[in-house]
């Protein structure tokens, strides 16, 4: 059967394994064919091409953008870092983007027309950017977007290039007219930093928040209220939805990935990096849901069968991949993980099924 190939795990097609979360009790599983709840991963994620190379400077962050596009944010000397925009199957650069601030901590590329890019870090700005055709070095923002009284953590571009979200160390969330560079609606509730925001995939006005305060808040745009807080019980370094937008995942500093269901309101599962006390750094699901690619501090990379309680189904790093951050395909065919490499020689790794 088809179902045995991760290809199925990580595209939307016809036989794709659909993964239901329950809204009942918290002791309750998920609910799933018993010959789907037995089997596991036949097929291994290939290493399939290496960007960057030597002097690239250090990836710090990996995005997938319209079609095969791919934003690195790297890190050289200093405080000098750049946006590295890539035609990732030929592994050629297409643009280079050269901010106006230093010390970035966060990036995106959006994905509709993928003709912008956004990044911010310690100077409190978020900076936007239009990837000129034609030129492939780009100095100047066409966008300046500043209320913010701390770092900028991250940032989303909401389902096209005329809003953008970020999040910040000042401990809110602010949703941005990019044209009139002005926010729209302010966002506050956590008690301290906010780490990360992840969009709904099936309802585009509510997102998520995690931050230092242990929690993760769901809001809705709209209104600019929280709908609804969950206690991790640690710092939350990074969120994610599941594809269906009816669960969503935390990593935390405590090595954990827990995923909550959103409708009923709680936990349902646990996993943790088998390396270790390791901090977890991000987590991502892959589009059908059936994996959760987890990324820790150790530079160790495992992908966690959902369906099933054991161990991870395979481990991503090895003595040629040395992982800083991920990021799953939109269309869900590949996954990209940024390599910490050692010395000057980082890149980006591309696994396609």
């Amino acid at each position: 059967s088809s179902t045995d190939s991760v290809v199925n795990y990580l595209s939307k097609s016809n036989t794709k394994v659909t993964v239901y979360l329950f809204t009942g009790s918290l002791e309750k599983k998920l609910k799933m064919d018993e010959a789907l709840k037995a089997r596991q991963p036949t097929k291994e994620l290939r290493l399939k091409r290496k960007i960057l190379g030597k002097d690239g400077g250090r990836v710090e962050q990996v995005k997938w953008g319209k079609d095969n596009q791919l934003l690195t944010l790297t890190s050289g000397a200093s405080s000098l870092t750049s946006l590295l925009v890539w035609d990732a199957p030929s592994g050629i650069r297409t643009h280079l983007v050269i901010p106006m601030y230093s010390w970035l901590l966060a990036s995106a590329i959006e994905q509709k027309e993928g003709q912008f890019v956004a990044c911010g870090g310690l100077e409190n700005i978020c900076c936007v950017y239009k990837l000129e055709s034609g030129s492939e070095s780009i100095e100047t923002a066409s966008a300046e977007l500043k209320q913010h009284d701390g770092y900028i953590s991250d940032i989303k571009f909401v389902h096209g290039k005329e809003r953008i979200l970020t999040s910040s160390g000042d401990s809110e969330c602010i949703l941005w007219d990019v044209e009139k560079q002005m926010s729209t609606t302010v966002h506050s509730g956590h008690d301290a930093d906010v780490t990360g925001i992840a969009l709904n995939p099936a309802e585009p006005d509510v997102f998520i928040s995690g931050g230092v305060d242990n929690t993760v808040k769901a809001w809705d745009m709209r209104v600019g209220k929280t709908v609804a807080t969950y206690d991790c019980g640690h710092e939350v370094n990074h969120v994610s939805y599941f594809p269906d937008g009816n669960a969503f995942c935390a990593a935390l500093g405590n090595s954990e990935c827990k995923i909550f269901d959103d409708r009923a309101g709680g936990l349902y599962k646990t996993f943790k990096s088998p390396t270790g006390n390791s901090e977890c750094k991000m987590a991502q699901f892959s589009n059908s849901g059936r994996l959760l690619f987890a990324c820790y501090d150790d530079e160790t990379c495992f992908a966690f069968d959902v369906a099933v309680d054991d161990g991870p189904a395979q481990r991503l790093d090895s003595d040629k991949v040395r992982a800083k951050c991920l990021d799953v395909h939109p269309q869900g065919y590949a996954l990209a993980i940024g390599d910490g490499g050692s010395g000057k020689d980082t890149s980006v790794k591309i696994f396609w099924p």
